[in-house]
Formats: structure tokens, sequence, C-alpha cells
């Protein structure tokens, strides 16, 4: 008798799938992440891109504990898509010492200082989500500062990086796989920042040309 597959051995198998669906939007999320950030530390080396240092430490730091919390909130392959951010972000904020434009203020450190008391509070109440809220609040706050040196000097800022970047993003949120406002927070966050960033960057163009004082605008 030929032995017909039983309900449970076809959600077996639908699972399965999902999981590897979901893998390859990780693995996917990351590569293209990694490749976003080809153009950008071209252009740092070539000094057409001048880096915001303290937004790009901010960042670097607040991505390891957002990295952190979402693993606690239990997320898998979307975890990729921080971890490449991960590795580019510190690359940059390195670079940034040496490239970059502005210095570090003493709300910066106020600003991490914050993000750590977060991590404290959220592992005393045994809530990851009240880490990432403070991560994604003092992210923005790095973002913002980004988002005002581009304002005035949007050819400071590599466009196809930041492309990518939201590309990579959204890749990023469909690898949660779930409805998890916890584990969805942080990949969203990435995908709303790099998109304004991207489009704040083609609007001004048509604005802002690429002249002496577009350069001088960052040249500090």
């Amino acid at each position: 008798n030929k032995i017909h597959p039983t309900p449970l051995r076809f959600v077996t198998i639908a699972r399965n799938m999902n999981q590897t669906v979901l893998a390859v939007l990780g693995i996917t999320s990351g590569v293209v992440n990694t490749i976003g950030m080809i153009p950008y530390i071209r252009d740092v080396f070539k000094r057409k891109t001048k880096p915001e240092r303290a937004s790009w430490w901010i960042w670097f730091v607040l991505a390891v504990i957002a990295f952190v919390a979402q693993a606690q909130a239990g997320a898998e392959w979307s975890l990729i898509t921080t971890a490449a951010a991960i590795l580019a972000l510190g690359f940059v904020a390195c670079l940034s010492i040496k490239y970059g434009y502005g210095r570090f203020h003493r709300r910066d450190a106020l600003s991490l200082g914050v993000a750590l008391v977060g991590v404290v509070i959220s592992k005393l109440v045994g809530s990851p989500l009240v880490a990432l809220l403070v991560v994604v609040t003092i992210e923005i706050m790095g973002w913002s500062l980004t988002a005002v040196k581009t304002w005035a000097a949007p050819h400071s800022e590599s466009l196809n990086t930041w492309v990518i970047l939201s590309v990579a993003a959204v890749l990023g949120v469909l690898a949660v796989g779930s409805f998890s406002f916890t584990q969805l927070l942080f990949p969203l966050y990435l995908f709303l920042a790099n998109a304004v960033l991207t489009a704040i960057i083609i609007m001004r163009r048509q604005v802002v040309k690429r002249d002496a004082e577009d350069v001088l605008a960052v040249s500090v």
C-alpha cells in the first residue's frame, strides 16, 4: 500500500522550507550590506565622502548592543544583517578618525552612557525590547548628525551605498519571518534611516552643486 504523507509531515516540510527562505534572505542581506559599503569606503579614501565621526562611532557601539538584544529576543537569520552592519560601521568609524568630519561632543558620550544604562535596565526587567528602544532612540540622534551634514553637503555622501543599504535592510526585515515587534524594530529602523538619507541626497543634489562651498562645508 502507498503511504500517504500525514498533515504533520506537510507542516514539517513547510517549516523547513520557510527556514531555508529566511536563511537565504538573511545571508543575502548580509552580502548586499557588505557590497554596499565598498563604494562608500572607496570614496572615503578618495576623499569624496566624509563620514561624520560621532555618527559612525555611535552607530557602531549601538549596533553591537542591538545585536545582543536581538539575539536575546530570539532573532535568527535577521541577525546576519546586524552583524554585517557592525563590521562595516566599525571599519568606517576607524576611517573617520583620519578622513572624517566633525568632532565628538559631551552629548555623544552622554548618548552612549544612556544606551548602556538602557541595557542594564533591560537586563533587570528581562526585556530586550527596552534595550532596543533605547538603542533606536539614540541611533536616531546619531543619524541626525549625518542627515544635517548631508543636507548641507549632499555630495559628501555616497548615494550608491545608501541605496544598496536600503535594499539590504528590506531583506533584513523579511528575514525576521514573524511579526515580532522586538525582532522587527531594529531592521525597520535601518531601512527607514537608510531610505530617508537616500532621499535627502537625491533631493538636495538637485539644489546644491558640488563646488568650493560644498567641499568647504565638510572639510573640518
